[in-house]
C-alpha cells in the first residue's frame, strides 16, 4: 500500500485531493505513474511537506521515493477468474474491437448535503476513454468519484465488486467542468 503522508500543519490540496494534517492520501496503483510524473507531488515530497510510505513504512528518500511512484503499472486485490487471471486484461490498442465513439449523456439532480449515486450500465465489452461532467450549484465540498462496478455479479466475485477506479472523490472544481481523458483507455 502507498500513501502520500501530509507532513505539514496545514491541509494540502494535492492534484485535486485535500489532505488534512497528519492525514494520509492512498494511491490507487493503476495511477502511480500520474502521481510520479506530478511536478506539484515532486516539489512537495522535495521540500518535505508530503512524505511516501510504503506498506506504512515512511521513505524520505526523494529519488527512492519517486522512482517508487513512477514505477510500473501493478495492480494489487484486482478480481481474479478461476485460472487466477485478473478480471480486467489489458489489450494492444490496436486490438480496437469496442472502441468507436459511443458518447452518451445524462441528466440527474442530487439534494444538497447527500451523496448521489449514478450508474451507467454497459451492455457489452467497450473501451472507457474518457468524460466530461458538468454540474450546477457546486459546494465548495463537492466530489465525485468514478468506477467501474459489476453491480449483477457477473464475473463471479460478489454484487457490487469495484472493478476499477478511475477517480476517487476529487473535488469538483468551482466552474462545474470537469474532464477526464484517459491516455489508455
Amino acid at each position: 500500500m502507498i500513501k502520500l503522508k501530509n507532513n505539514t500543519q496545514d491541509e494540502i490540496i494535492l492534484e485535486g485531493n485535500r489532505i488534512a494534517e497528519n492525514e494520509s492520501l492512498e494511491l490507487q496503483d493503476v495511477d502511480l505513474q500520474f502521481w510520479g510524473n506530478s511536478s506539484q507531488t515532486i516539489q512537495l515530497l522535495a521540500d518535505e511537506s508530503l512524505i511516501l510510505e510504503l506498506n506504512d513504512v515512511e521513505v524520505s528518500d526523494l529519488n527512492k521515493a519517486v522512482n517508487i511512484l513512477k514505477s510500473k503499472l501493478v495492480i494489487i486485490d484486482q478480481p481474479k477468474d478461476s485460472e487466477n487471471y485478473p478480471v480486467l486484461k489489458l489489450h494492444a490498442f490496436s486490438d480496437a474491437v469496442g472502441f468507436r465513439f459511443r458518447g452518451v449523456s445524462f441528466s440527474t439532480t442530487a439534494d444538497a448535503n447527500t451523496t448521489h449515486t449514478f450508474d451507467y450500465e454497459l451492455t457489452e465489452e467497450r473501451w472507457i476513454n474518457g468524460g466530461r461532467l458538468l454540474i450546477d450549484n457546486i459546494g465548495e465540498d463537492d466530489q465525485v468519484t468514478f468506477e467501474v462496478v459489476d453491480k449483477d455479479n457477473i464475473f463471479g466475485f460478489g454484487i457490487n465488486t469495484v472493478l476499477d477506479r478511475f477517480i476517487d472523490e476529487f473535488f469538483i472544481p468551482q466552474d462545474g467542468n470537469l474532464e477526464v481523458a484517459l491516455s489508455y483507455p
